[in-house]
């Protein structure tokens, strides 16, 4: 049975036992749930304290988790883990936070903050939102307006500076809907800043959540590969790495040497075509285009470079799902966002092949390739699509 199965059948057990309860006992139970949670609700308000039970993991999934932490000398016994897994549990504000990225469920932000090193950071739009949020975090004296409501604590900082936000480690452990985890999307784990033993203590996280499938994208590949070996690998952890253009083909090169499961790459933006690029040992390619302000010099991308990729795909059965254009649109896709005859004024990128593409920018940002759309998983995905 796999880690998957387990927290369903634990989920399960629990159930079953409660509902042997005759109903004088059950009505006397709720009564009591609910004005212990009136009572907690009180006391949260009045001290802006969490008080919350013990975190409760299945024995089979710790065993294992403590395992893989016992052989790298993470954790010195079961005790000494469960002790640190409740502490993070504790310490999370809430559980995780539902994203609006289409391949995703939901988001995991324990680090803030990045430095640019490719080609595709140029208009990274996590570092112009941060830091238009740290413009008015300085200006209202840490509110949205003067005055006003407090903002989040990250925003003191420019993005340059990388923050560990050790009290969302825990996140995860209060999410108990199956789903998929973007982690760290205004970040990246395997940045030079941050230390091996926080890496560690995420990935423990990310073992003792089965019901979830931890989608990790990283630009620095090379770290990835140099600490792979230092970090305990659980199925669930589907490990990728941006290859923006020719320039970052070797990032996939050094993925396929980590241990993870599932391998993915995250073709955004696609600045070029990826010819070069060897899916064999892949699972998973994501395509989209650049975006960004109007006033930003976004790069267009050919539409051609993603039908390669499909194809490419297609012929490694590896699973490719197309996210959008970008702020540009080629001619060839006007007919699929119903925007034919609507490109009058609008700046036109020349194509060395005599096409042209169409910048809408926020307009527009479809997901359609040639009338299809192409949102595809890995197979080992399928209980969470």
């Amino acid at each position: 049975m796999d880690d998957f199965n387990l927290w369903v059948a634990d989920t399960a057990t629990e159930k079953n036992r409660d509902t042997k309860l005759d109903d004088v006992t059950e009505m006397k139970s709720r009564n009591t749930h609910h004005a212990t949670r009136k009572k907690m609700a009180s006391a949260t308000s009045v001290g802006n304290k969490r008080r919350t039970r013990p975190l409760t993991l299945n024995q089979e999934v710790v065993d294992r988790v403590f395992d893989h932490a016992f052989d790298l000398g993470i954790a010195s016994s079961r005790e000494a883990l469960n002790m640190q897994l409740n502490q993070m549990y504790q310490q999370a504000p809430r559980g995780l936070i539902r994203s609006q990225i289409s391949w995703t469920t939901y988001g995991w932000a324990c680090i803030v903050g990045c430095t640019a090193c490719s080609s595709g950071c140029i208009f990274c739009y996590a570092k112009m939102l941060h830091d238009r949020r740290h413009e008015i975090y300085l200006k209202n004296n840490g509110c949205w307006k003067p005055d006003g409501k407090r903002m989040p604590v990250q925003y003191a900082k420019p993005f340059g500076e990388i923050q560990l936000l050790t009290e969302r480690l825990g996140m995860p452990l209060r999410t108990r809907t199956p789903g998929r985890v973007f982690v760290n999307a205004s970040s990246d784990v395997f940045h030079e800043e941050v230390p091996i033993d926080y890496i560690q203590k995420m990935f423990l996280v990310m073992g003792s959540c089965p019901h979830l499938r931890f989608q990790i994208l990283t630009k620095r590949a090379k770290r990835l590969h140099e600490l792979a070996d230092r970090l305990p690998w659980f199925d669930n952890i589907e490990m990728g790495v941006t290859v923006d253009d020719h320039n970052a083909v070797k990032r996939a090169e050094l993925l396929k040497q980590t241990p993870a499961k599932t391998k993915w790459v995250s073709a955004e933006p696609l600045l070029s075509p990826l010819r070069e690029m060897n899916l064999s040992g892949l699972d998973w390619v994501v395509a989209g285009g650049e975006t960004g302000a109007k006033e930003q010099k976004i790069r267009a991308a050919h539409p051609d470079w993603y039908r390669e990729l499909r194809a490419a795909c297609r012929e490694a059965n590896v699973a490719f799902f197309f996210k959008q254009t970008g702020d540009w649109v080629h001619e060839s896709q006007l007919a699929d966002t119903g925007l034919t005859g609507s490109t009058a004024g609008r700046p036109i990128h020349e194509w060395p092949d005599g096409t042209r593409s169409f910048r809408f920018g926020r307009v527009i940002r479809h997901d359609i390739l040639d009338g299809q759309k192409l949102q595809e998983y890995p197979t080992n995905w399928a209980s969470l699509n």
